[in-house]
Parts: C-alpha cells; sequence; structure tokens
C-alpha cells in the first residue's frame, strides 16, 4: 500500500491558511507545477519539502498531513 495525501483536503487547508499555490511554491522555492504534482500524488513528497511546508505555513506534520493521507492499494 501507498500511502497518498487528499488532495481535496490538502488543498482546502491551505486555502484556510491563506496559501495559493503559486504563493506556497515560491516561498519554499519549488516550482507551482511541481508543487501541484505531488499534491496531486503524480510525485511524492520527500522530507524536504515536508519540513519546508510546515515552516512556512507554520503548522505541523500532522494538521497538515498525517489527517490528509488515504491509503491506496498499489
Amino acid at each position: 500500500m501507498k500511502n497518498k495525501i487528499d488532495s481535496k483536503s490538502f488543498r482546502f487547508m491551505l486555502d484556510i491558511l491563506g496559501f495559493s499555490i503559486p504563493e506556497l511554491a515560491k516561498q519554499i522555492k519549488m516550482s507551482p507545477q511541481l508543487l501541484n504534482y505531488k499534491i496531486s500524488n503524480q510525485v511524492r513528497f520527500n522530507l524536504d519539502d515536508i519540513e519546508a511546508i510546515t515552516r512556512v505555513t507554520g503548522e505541523s506534520y500532522d494538521s497538515l498531513f498525517k489527517k490528509n493521507i488515504t491509503k491506496k492499494s498499489c
């Protein structure tokens, strides 16, 4: 099984926090296209991505990622 984030919930959390995809991408030094790929589970987030996102948003890993993870079959 692979863990995948719930894209809609993740985007909703970013919206609540006041971040657009382009704005967050700029702040974490990533292209908006790559961030979109990662949010839509086409590319996996790595630890550096997660640390940067939690630092910039001020939110914990659990509130941004863990609650929004779904388990999908391979």
